[in-house]
């Protein structure tokens, strides 16, 4: 299996985080053919203040101010005067795009047995979105502008050139999203968020021990000889020299009901006698610090960053000394465990009946690990690249009803294998699996008007006591599904 990766034809964040507080995307639509080729060469090149394509290359020196990253959808390649019978090549679900995915899943029995499909129905349809949906311009281009603007304030110049290539080119912003990471990395439910990502097998940098193997290459990289889970290549019949290095990303807008989660894990811990915290690691899977409840099951080792004032974790009270500065727990000590013991584990605590994490839990739903709760182990994985939008929440702010939530780009070599899996089979249908039979996930899943239900392991004389008025906490209010291209495969659309 070739894992020899050339880092300079993949697009940077695709295998590794820029770790970039601040964000842009820009919903782009492509007028003339040649307009959008002249396009495409600016970002290849570069163009005054206009940062060319990021790569997957290790920075030698200083790391850059900002980076730009490039989405394609499917019309989009259209616009730029790909074929049609070429575009054909290209999965069904990519072709689709993600909002008639979305209708088609909710609609048909051969996306799952309940109906719901990616969850995108109700206030989540696409009628209601504002970018992707059909009551909005058609998206050829997504582009993204990574930076610090508060350290090194960048974005403002380059998308000044951007949107001048642009206006000179006949390519048109439909829309814009920004979004700004908090401290500690949390998202508005006050978790730490992107602890656990794939290690994508050939990647650069260095390896961070999470008890789960490396994911094959080709599970995100197209063409190139890579070899995905399945002992083949997603690149399908499309050209190498377009789609070689190349991968698919869904970009969402989900909104989080702050409120509503709140609200939830206090009058849950009133109801069964539960601290309001340990409720909320349990429907997520992971304390607020983004300790592990497999490792940690009664008690994080640190405060939640969101908890905290001024956002800045600290140990547990009696561990605190104020005069000393806050080191952060290595990222292997949150990542390094397992729901079942494996044979490269087999010491590994056995959590089959859901007692430390919850079998329904967010986390353990959407990556099983060594387990087999939700299904086959360690597959399906995508990589997440998201930010928070909005004005940051924190627990007893009063209602302000500002609209938060987070920008997410879903990388992955097979939208349908990967992401719609995911969405579709173990987010939101009805899992025949015991301990999560008749559920959704509590997080991101659908959940019916009368509220979804989670079963919560005591360990006590109790047995297992179930939530049942579960809200639907996070809304989908916007969805493209793109293409990246290796900067070779940028090349070739631009007729270079």
């Amino acid at each position: 299996m070739n894992t020899d990766i050339d880092l300079s034809d993949v697009q940077g964040n695709i295998l590794r985080g820029y770790r970039f507080p601040d964000v842009r995307h820009y919903a782009l639509s492509v007028t003339d053919v040649a307009g959008g080729k002249q396009l495409l060469t600016a970002l290849v090149d570069g163009h005054g203040d206009l940062y060319p394509l990021a790569t997957a290359e290790e920075w030698s020196d200083d790391k850059p101010d900002a980076c730009v990253n490039l989405a394609i959808t499917a019309p989009g390649l259209t616009a730029l005067g790909v074929p049609d019978d070429m575009l054909k090549q290209f999965p069904a679900s990519f072709r689709a795009g993600a909002a008639q995915q979305a209708v088609d899943s909710a609609a048909s029995s051969d996306f799952g047995r309940n109906g719901v499909g990616l969850g995108d129905i109700g206030e989540s349809a696409p009628v209601n979105w504002v970018v992707g949906g059909p009551s909005n311009p058609e998206i050829h281009l997504l582009v993204s502008i990574w930076s610090d603007e508060t350290s090194a304030p960048a974005r403002d110049r380059i998308e000044a050139a951007l949107l001048a290539v642009c206006a000179a080119n006949g390519v048109k912003e439909r829309s814009r999203h920004t979004g700004h990471t908090f401290a500690n990395n949390h998202v508005h439910f006050g978790f730490r968020d992107g602890v656990s990502q794939p290690q994508v097998a050939g990647r650069p940098g260095n390896r961070i021990a999470d008890m789960q193997p490396d994911v094959p290459t080709g599970d995100f990289l197209l063409g190139k000889g890579y070899r995905n889970s399945y002992g083949g290549n997603f690149i399908e019949g499309i050209p190498g020299e377009l789609a070689g290095n190349g991968t698919y990303a869904v970009f969402r807008i989900l909104e989080q009901d702050v409120q509503a989660f709140d609200a939830l894990i206090e009058r849950t811990g009133r109801r069964f006698g539960i601290d309001p915290e340990l409720v909320a690691a349990k429907l997520v899977g992971r304390w607020r610090s983004g300790e592990s409840l497999a490792m940690r099951p009664n008690e994080p080792r640190l405060f939640a960053p969101a908890r905290l004032p001024d956002g800045q974790p600290n140990l547990a009270p009696d561990k605190v000394d104020m005069s000393k500065p806050f080191t952060p727990v290595d990222e292997a000590e949150l990542n390094e465990f397992d729901y079942a013991p494996t044979y490269d584990h087999p010491m590994q605590y056995d959590d089959a009946d859901g007692l430390r994490c919850p079998l329904g839990a967010h986390m353990r739903r959407l990556n099983p690990r060594g387990g087999t709760a939700a299904g086959i182990q360690h597959n399906h994985r995508i990589i997440r690249r998201g930010v928070p939008y909005g004005p940051e929440h924190r627990p007893g702010d009063p209602d302000d009803r500002e609209e938060r939530g987070l920008l997410g780009i879903f990388i992955c070599g097979d939208i349908a294998n990967q992401f719609e899996f995911l969405q579709m089979m173990w987010a939101n249908d009805d899992v025949g699996t015991p301990g999560v039979l008749g559920t959704r996930d509590p997080i991101i899943g659908w959940q019916p008007p009368e509220g979804g239900t989670f079963r919560l392991p005591t360990g006590d004389n109790r047995g297992d006591v179930v939530i049942s008025d579960l809200p639907r906490l996070v809304t989908t209010r916007g969805a493209l599904y793109c293409f990246m291209p290796g900067i070779a495969g940028v090349k070739w659309l631009a007729g270079r």
